[in-house]
């Protein structure tokens, strides 16, 4: 049942790009806005891995897991997340 789900679902994303032109770029536009609200602050990700004790493996997973590593997202960037979500 779970490769017939997949197999029409695939089927149905082919004949939506097939006969929507503007799709494929509205899609696109929305993930290529998102990217250029991207900024990485370097000098804070080296205050962040110079408190990191090498030793210990745990503390970096656990810093990976909080999300200290996951940028905030601006708010151009969450209206062109909505958009994708939304054309979804």
């Amino acid at each position: 049942e779970v490769r017939l789900y997949l197999a029409l679902r695939e089927a149905a994303h082919q004949r939506l790009f097939a006969h929507v032109p503007w799709l494929r770029s509205h899609l696109f536009g929305a993930v290529e806005s998102y990217a250029r609200g991207i900024k990485v602050d370097t000098s804070k990700l080296e205050d962040v891995v110079g408190q990191f004790d090498p030793s210990n493996p745990e503390q970096l997973q656990d810093a990976l897991q909080q999300g200290m590593f996951q940028p905030e997202d601006t708010p151009e960037q969450k209206a062109s997340l909505a958009r994708l979500e939304t054309a979804l």
